[in-house]
């Protein structure tokens, strides 16, 4: 395989339309979901036509792999949004079951009633349904510097930019059939009838007006002229309306008309719009289908009309400039020629189906969303990002905020926002931060003491070293007269601590602090406080969020053993997502066999079983949103507690006997919260923390 060669710089972006509709396949009768956003604004996920045709899009990216995987990563998070609300996105271009006009969603263009005048002329003069029809456009462009070396090597390529990317244009629509055999994939009409062509989308019929034969791609002044003329004669209100395969996109200037920027400005990238939804693909369009449309474009940029219209002599074309530029497309022209030669476009597999009656876009749309949401891998190529990361890249998507994984193995991640960057640790860690708040927090002896030295009520601890246990276990053991926790001085995850409720023996104690010692040299020993554990998530200074944490448990149902309990209850969504499962330990053990079970009880319907005594989420332990609940008096105690380390993102970890009393004892403070445990509880409502650390670090739509 020839290795691409980096100095040839092109950018692709690709834009997916898509129908939500529901499991049935009828159109959803609900609005754009609010979780996206200003979709005026937002750069990954809009709409088209009406409420209900969500438009999906990547930013320019240098190759079709990162192209796709953020289109992935768009999709996933679509998917997994509309599934709350029980929708789905129809996975095919020709429309879902629609309703009649007058049910019909127009957009919601509050504040931008030019946008809703047009629609409405766009539904007169085409008919909804005709707008309904869904598509995929990969937008395209050329650097300077690469262009410059494409031209010593090629002399034939004007030596304009605009010039070039006309000649790409007329290539493009020389060989149209060409890429209509690779790239169609309509052949039903509105009505759902099977038609001759394999595209009904791009026929006479579908989504065009007709004005091809009126558009001049002779010149860049040509083609504005052209299009310029359309206007004048109210053949199109807009240039958006040009609904023609290809189409040069003008550099944004936002002093100047469309028009005026299209006759004035150079070409800033060529449109192709002629690629109907693969069903076969969660994304509409698969990577191999955006390689191959990839080198197409090039091939045609580099031989404009010269570009062979046949298939054969089209493929060959492609590789002999692959070859001869080392851009890397060799899998790509392999699976065209592969499609040559069997046969099997999409068209022609979705026409077989559809014989068979076997089409079933509903049923498509249901196992991609299921197949998302039961998966925690939200960002496929880089499956090692633990949880919270995952999470906060989600609701940048969310916020049309991109991303850039800068260390996948340490969770560093850049996020570029509207007007700004931020670069984050681990979901929480920022600029914001002080570098020694990570080494002070951890010290939980220290952090204690500055929360008694400011009035803060915290257990009676004792600190011990290693030393001291080693030279004289028997009276560091004789220090536990009662309920205590037996924890390392630095520890995160609930790793290396023990927590009796009751008195324990020796031989406990003695136990619980070697086990300690596995992770520290110097170890607290603190009063256990009976009560509820909560923890209060703060940003900025303010709690956003308050959970209540639960060990690991199950509840018996009379009919399964524990043992099967936890696997159905590690196999939830939300475990999933948490990527946590219940651990069986020691404890865990311990714990059945003082209520005389083991794995294989079936506990009686209703009966709460416990497997930890700690409540850490590594360990299997839950959390309930507690946060419109919990009194504004423990909320004032956790954002105290922030503010005498000036921590921007924290978690506080506060133990409450009765949240409608007064008594509480703060534990910790935590300067890398799991944001997973407050975004996605096991009970009650989600919280996006994520967004709220991207709005309040700047990076959100001003």
């Amino acid at each position: 395989m020839i290795e691409k060669n980096h100095e040839f710089r092109y950018l692709i972006g690709i834009e997916r339309e898509g129908l939500r509709c529901d499991s049935r396949g009828s159109l959803s009768t609900s609005p754009h979901p609010r979780e996206f956003g200003d979709r005026m604004k937002n750069r990954f996920i809009t709409t088209d036509f009406g409420e209900e045709q969500i438009e999906l899009r990547t930013l320019p990216c240098d190759s079709p792999q990162k192209c796709y995987d953020k289109l992935l990563v768009i999709t996933r998070t679509v998917l997994e949004e509309l599934e709350k609300r029980e929708e789905y996105l129809w996975p095919y271009s020709m429309p879902c079951h629609l309703p009649s006009e007058s049910d019909f969603i127009y957009n919601d263009y509050t504040g931008y009633p030019d946008e809703a005048e047009y629609e409405i002329y766009l539904a007169k003069k085409y008919g909804y349904k005709r707008l309904c029809i869904s598509g995929v456009h990969l937008n395209f462009s050329v650097a300077q510097t690469t262009f410059d070396k494409l031209r010593k090597i090629y002399p034939d390529i004007p030596s304009n930019l605009d010039e070039a990317y006309m000649r790409c244009m007329r290539g493009i629509y020389h060989a149209i059939d060409v890429f209509s055999c690779f790239f169609d994939a309509s052949p039903s009409d509105l009505s759902g009838n099977v038609i001759k062509a394999n595209s009904f989308r791009n026929s006479a019929d579908g989504y065009t007006n007709g004005l091809l034969e009126r558009v001049r791609l002779g010149s860049k002044s040509e083609y504005a002229a052209s299009v310029q003329k359309l206007l004048d004669e109210g053949l199109i209100s807009r240039m958006g309306e040009l609904y023609i395969p290809v189409r040069a996109r003008e550099t944004y200037d936002s002093s100047i008309s469309r028009i005026e920027a299209l006759q004035k400005l150079p070409i800033d990238h060529i449109e192709l719009r002629m690629f109907d939804i693969d069903p076969f693909d969660i994304c509409g369009i698969s990577c191999d289908s955006i390689s191959l449309a990839t080198v197409f474009v090039l091939a045609c940029f580099v031989l404009g009309e010269d570009v062979p219209n046949d298939q054969t002599g089209f493929i060959s074309a492609c590789e002999t400039i692959n070859n001869r530029l080392g851009l890397g497309f060799s899998d790509a022209i392999a699976y065209a020629r592969n499609i040559v030669n069997s046969g099997a476009t999409i068209s022609r597999k979705i026409r077989e189906l559809i014989s068979r009656q076997w089409f079933d876009p509903a049923k498509l749309a249901v196992s991609y969303t299921m197949a998302t949401v039961n998966d925690t891998e939200i960002i496929p190529a880089f499956g090692n990002l633990e949880p919270s990361t995952k999470m906060l890249i989600h609701d940048a998507v969310m916020l049309g905020i991109d991303y850039r994984i800068i260390d996948e193995k340490r969770c560093i991640v850049e996020f570029i926002g509207y007007q700004a960057n931020e670069v984050i640790v681990q979901a929480t860690r920022t600029s914001r931060d002080s570098y020694i708040f990570e080494y002070i927090s951890d010290d939980k002896l220290y952090a204690r003491c500055v929360f008694e030295d400011s009035g803060i009520c915290v257990p009676k601890t004792l600190s011990v070293t290693k030393s001291q246990i080693e030279e004289n276990m028997e009276e560091v053991s004789a220090l536990v007269d009662g309920p205590a926790v037996i924890k390392p001085k630095s520890s995160n995850y609930g790793d290396g601590i023990t927590l009796f409720e009751d008195t324990p023996s020796r031989s406990q104690v003695e136990y619980a602090l070697k086990h300690a010692l596995e992770y520290d040299d110097t170890i607290l020993i603190e009063e256990y406080v009976c009560g509820e554990e909560y923890r209060f998530f703060l940003i900025n200074g303010k709690v956003r969020s308050v959970v209540k944490r639960v060990p690991a448990n199950v509840t018996g149902d009379g009919k399964h053993t524990i043992k099967e309990l936890i696997a159905i209850k590690s196999g939830s969504r939300r475990f999933k997502r948490w990527e946590k499962t219940i651990t069986v330990n020691k404890t865990a053990y311990d714990m059945l066999h003082a209520r005389g079970m083991d794995l294989d009880t079936i506990p009686k319907e209703g009966d709460q079983v416990y497997l930890q005594r700690a409540s850490n989420a590594s360990l299997g332990g839950e959390t309930v949103d507690v946060t419109d609940e919990m009194p504004s008096r423990f909320k004032r105690v956790a954002e105290l507690a922030a503010s005498l380390f000036n921590a921007f993102i924290c978690g506080i970890d506060i133990i409450i006997p009765d949240i409608s009393g007064d008594k509480y004892a703060l534990l910790e403070i935590n300067d890398n919260p799991g944001l997973f445990i407050c975004e996605v509880p096991v009970v009650g409502k989600e919280r996006r923390l994520g967004q709220e650390i991207l709005i309040e670090l700047g990076l959100g739509i001003v």
